[in-house]
């Protein structure tokens, strides 16, 4: 039977197009059979000539027609000349024409022509487009179930095959290619329809190509913000507030706020008009905050799975929606949610909360309270209650694609290995096979891995799996791992991001759903004696100390604010970030990998532990950050505490101490066996906490809460050779300064920009010399709130590099003339001078001390129009000059490779000695400051 079907489709080409009757119908009734035919080389060719369209029904027309005939021209164009042939075709209606097997000056001609271009084996053609030509017919080297005529055109790049295929029946068209011609192995469906034809133009790319995604397939997720219309009452007891969560209650008195909301954002600070010795302020509000919202949900969505999901609430949330209670978190600085509409039995059961169509009732009630049992006690900044970070309504299919787990286990400049693992969720109440489509983009947006797994999910089942073996436990040895040759590596300097795509579909193809993560290739080590080492190399880390208020908003910061404050930590030349003491925004994570600035990141276990409960809070927390801060590049350690070690602490808190020490260790491990731990520590109760974590943060404040900021050098020595393999971080240092209040005799505890700078100079100093030192942390970025703290402004930590509304001090100019070293760092310069008074104002003296902060290779200083003269950075940049009665205009000019750098100053100088005396001022240390 096989062997008539084939001689009928050789009848059926060898004929002319136009059968018809019953000869047609015997002919297709042969042919059908052709499906269950093993593929066959060279398809079913034949020798008519044809010439084919993308229309079935023109096809028809022309198929008894010549190219010389009044149809064909009309489409086609094609005059034969003396020397070869005019070929200007009618775009008008169709895309593609082809010319197959056309009889032409004694032998047959072939021809394609697409959207202008035309491909042909035609010698001297003559056409209004591109032509390409053929160089060989490799019809015989592609197999088919159908009729097909191929042909190549080689060259060093383009080397492309155009293929015709004509299919005489409705059938399921299969095409294979193999690797001998083409590089790989292949094989092409299409569903054509009778008499149908269908162009396919493939490209056999060179070596170094790839494919490229310009823009993702449209999401099916659905994201509903809630950010206007919500009702807010603050309360210090429960019993003041009864029934809020209930929809009929009555919230028209509340406060309408928008979120992100706190209620503590102008809490201690002092509102008086008058200024006199005394600080009179309550403390900062603790207590419960009532928020309350409604939202409309279209009944298009009920067959999706619908969750609420707040990005953080400080520190303990409850949470209702239609008077109907979801659940409570523990917890101020991480994400969670609750499912409102799903349709699994799972660990979350059946939930149908939503009122479609109509109004939802929101209502949160968020206790900032101290709570022995949740992490943190204490601690140097104020714990602001609210919904301070977004809320969302989240709509999504039933099967949809979680957070992968992307980890490079080997990453060399030549070659890196990937491993991702993906996580698929069902919220249905029936199982389903679903197919996961894993592309892995470069950063330039080329595919440069696909990886397909087929996997069924039950209901209300989760599965992971490496991509590339979903059949197969996530633990098996034999994982398949993703090779990037070549790979562009991640680092502050070159911060490049991969991006990880998983398309999720049905057993029929359908999309289900899509998401996208992204994630950097990079090596990194901590070693005891030669610090921290970036993909092979050394790097001195570069760090500040980071909280998440601002003025006049507390916590309740947007995401442009975020990125503008860490924008300003990139311009200072920082290379890396201490999110102290606590896990921050997700956003702040995605501006670290995406600016190059490397990440600490911490719970918030500060100052004191709480016992068995605590612990476990703790854990949770430490889980939670992982969960969702996993695929991170910038994140290099994960923090277990800050200074709950002290050595004031009695026997049983250094016990538990260490056992939430090791607890917490062994959680990070296990969720994340790649990254290494740390702890931060000041004075110690002993030195058993400190092998407990891979790397040993150190808080340093010699110069600032004991001693002189003279003993850091001899004091990093000490230790080092002491406990030569602890791998040392300075996890912390810092004096603070009052912007713009300088002095000429500073001292401890003045407060003042002149010490300050001082302070820092000397602890920079010793840490860069320092080869077995990491790096250093500088607390802080910026000024930030603070109940406890009573310096020159109350109630604020001075010690920032910038005020707490973003002015830069000092300090800031410094360190970016110690940071900014590098050849493409742009040069820069700063007049700093160490007068009484404000910059720009001093008393008029025989001679004063003129330093510039500069990056720049020389510096040349001017009084009015004259210079004094320029200076070396191994001078060093300090003039001394007499300042006279009235003003006098200082300017200093940077030159780094050929680009300069200025700044000025009008100076204004008054007769007095208006200095006040530089005595020390006797300090005792705050223990519970920093």
């Amino acid at each position: 039977m096989n062997h008539i079907a084939l001689k009928a489709a050789q009848i059926l080409f060898s004929a002319p197009l136009r059968l018809c009757g019953q000869l047609f119908f015997l002919l297709l009734l042969l042919t059908q059979q052709l499906t269950a035919q093993d593929l066959k080389l060279g398809g079913l060719q034949g020798t008519k000539q044809m010439m084919l369209t993308p229309s079935k029904q023109e096809n028809m027309r022309l198929s008894d027609k010549t190219v010389e005939s009044a149809e064909a021209q009309s489409l086609l164009g094609f005059r034969p000349t003396e020397k070869s042939a005019d070929f200007y075709p009618n775009y008008r209606e169709y895309s593609w024409f082809a010319l197959m097997n056309v009889p032409y000056k004694g032998r047959t001609i072939n021809l394609f022509s697409y959207d202008s271009w035309t491909a042909t084996d035609i010698k001297g053609l003559k056409t209004s487009g591109r032509r390409r030509n053929f160089e060989e017919d490799i019809t015989s080297k592609i197999a088919s179930n159908c009729y097909h005529v191929a042909f190549q055109r080689k060259q060093v790049v383009e080397n492309e095959v155009f293929m015709l295929l004509v299919s005489p029946i409705k059938q399921r068209v299969r095409v294979q290619l193999r690797a001998e011609q083409f590089g790989v192995n292949r094989e092409l469906t299409y569903d054509m329809g009778e008499n149908e034809a269908k162009f396919v133009h493939i490209v056999i790319p060179p070596k170094e190509y790839t494919n490229v995604v310009w823009k993702p397939r449209e999401s099916s997720r659905v994201e509903i913000p809630l950010k206007t219309g919500w009702k807010f009452k603050f309360v210090k007891d429960t019993l003041e507030l009864k029934n809020a969560e209930t929809p009929k209650f009555n919230d028209a008195s509340w406060e309408a706020v928008s979120v992100p909301h706190t209620w503590n954002a102008h809490d201690t600070f002092d509102e008086r008009g008058i200024k006199d010795s005394l600080d009179i302020s309550e403390m900062y509000r603790r207590g419960f905050g009532w928020y309350r919202t409604t939202f409309t949900v279209p009944s298009a969505y009920k067959n999706k799975y619908i969750k609420i999901n707040f990005l953080g609430a400080n520190q303990v949330a409850d949470v209702w929606l239609n008077g109907k209670y979801l659940g409570k978190h523990k917890g101020g600085y991480t994400d969670f949610h609750w499912a409102i509409h799903a349709f699994d039995a799972g660990e979350e059961g059946v939930k149908q909360f939503v009122n479609f169509d109509k109004p939802n009732v929101l209502a949160v009630r968020v206790d900032n309270r101290y709570n022995y049992d949740i992490a943190p006690h204490t601690a140097d900044y104020n714990f602001q209650g609210g919904l301070y970070r977004d809320v969302h309504v989240l709509i999504w299919e039933q099967h949809f694609v979680k957070t992968p787990r992307i980890f490079t286990p080997s990453v060399t400049p030549n070659q890196a290995m990937v491993s991702v693992t993906a996580v698929l969720r069902s919220k249905a109440a029936a199982g389903k096979t679903v197919r996961l489509q894993t592309n892995i983009l470069n950063p330039m947006g080329e595919i440069v891995h696909t990886a397909h797994d087929t996997v069924f999910l039950a209901s209300s089942e989760q599965k992971e799996f490496v991509v590339g073996n979903g059949n197969q436990p996530t633990k098996t040895n034999n994982q398949k791992l993703i090779t990037l040759t070549q790979p562009y590596l991640w680092s502050p300097e070159t911060p490049h991001q991969y991006t990880a795509q998983f398309s999720l579909f049905d057993s029929t193809g359908a999309f289900i759903d899509q998401n996208s993560w992204k994630f950097g290739v990079r090596s990194y080590r901590f070693h005891a004696d030669s610090g921290f080492a970036l993909n092979g190399k050394t790097v001195k880390l570069r760090g500040v100390n980071v909280h998440q208020d601002f003025y006049g908003k507390g916590w309740a910061v947007d995401s442009s604010r975020k990125r503008e404050d860490f924008v300003l930590i990139k311009q200072m030349g920082a290379n890396y970030v201490r999110l102290s003491h606590y896990p921050h925004h997700p956003y702040v994570l995605d501006l670290c990998d995406s600016l190059g600035l490397i990440v600490w990141a911490e719970i918030p276990v500060v100052n004191t532990i709480g016992r068995e409960a605590f612990l476990n809070n703790a854990k949770k927390q430490m889980k939670e950050m992982i969960t969702r801060d996993y695929n991170h590049a910038s994140i290099v350690v994960w923090g277990v505490g800050n200074e709950y070690y002290r050595n004031f602490f009695n026997s049983e808190d250094t016990e538990w101490a260490l056992k939430i020490t090791r607890e917490l260790e062994k959680t990070a491990k296990d969720l994340d066996p790649s990254r290494p731990t740390i702890q931060a520590q000041n004075d110690l109760a002993d030195d058993r906490i400190m092998p407990l974590t891979d790397v040993q943060g150190r808080n340093r404040y010699f110069g600032w809460y004991e001693g002189k900021y003279s003993d850091i050098g001899h004091e990093l020595e000490r230790e080092h050779s002491k406990y030569p393999t602890w791998k040392v971080l300075v996890s912390e240092y810092g004096a603070e300064g009052k912007n713009d209040y300088f002095t000429t005799n500073p001292a401890i505890f003045d407060h003042s920009e002149s010490y300050q700078i001082d302070f820092h100079k000397a602890y920079w100093k010793a840490i860069e010399a320092a080869p077995f030192v990491a790096g250093g942390t500088l607390w802080n970025m910026f000024d930030f709130a603070s109940f406890a703290k009573i310096g020159n402004i109350p109630h604020i930590n001075q010690k920032g590099m910038m005020t707490f509304d973003r002015k830069p001090k000092s300090v800031y100019r410094f360190y970016q003339s110690q940071w900014l070293r590098g050849t493409q760092d742009k040069p820069m310069a700063h007049i700093h001078a160490n007068w009484n008074g404000r910059r720009g104002y001093t008393i008029a003296s025989t001679q004063a001390s003129i330093e510039v902060f500069s990056n720049g290779d020389e510096v040349e200083l001017f009084a009015g129009d004259v210079s004094l003269g320029k200076k070396s950075r191994k001078q060093g940049f300090v003039w001394s000059m007499g300042i006279s009665e009235g003003w006098t205009t200082l300017k200093a000019v940077a030159t780094k490779h050929g680009e300069t750098a200025s700044d000025a100053i009008e100076l204004w100088a008054i007769s007095g000695t208006g200095s006040k005396t530089g005595k020390s001022q006797e300090a005792q240390r705050n223990t519970d400051e920093k």
